[in-house]
């Protein structure tokens, strides 16, 4: 049997295909089930400036729903060198706290978050 692949915008009038059956091979249809539990298993990130010249620490809401977290801290201009803070913790299941050994300038340090 012959496989003919389309790649047509079809215009169904609002109407839906109800009942479908999660897809098995490469060339069937994904459910909307399916996408949503590939999405939610899929890694996030968030970024941010910190630093304001006085503190030492930082917490950081990311929003990310879990406390498996990679943070890194790059310098937020040239040359962008990756720094090790004195310590991070994962301080919940949507921040870390940050600390410093000397108050960073305003905006100067990038963080990272994945997970």
């Amino acid at each position: 049997m012959a496989t003919t692949n389309v790649y047509v915008n079809y215009d169904m009038n609002s109407n839906y295909i109800h009942n479908l059956a999660d897809g098995t091979s490469a060339q069937d249809a994904a459910t909307y089930a399916q996408i949503t539990s590939l999405e939610s298993s899929m890694m996030k990130c968030y970024s941010t400036t910190i630093g304001d010249g006085s503190a030492t620490s930082f917490s950081v809401s990311h929003g990310l729903s879990t406390q498996n977290v990679i943070v890194q801290v790059r310098m937020t201009a040239s040359p962008y060198t990756y720094i090790t803070p004195s310590s991070i913790e994962a301080t919940g299941t949507a921040s870390v706290a940050i600390a410093f050994s000397s108050a960073p300038t305003s905006a100067e340090y990038t963080v990272i978050i994945i997970g």
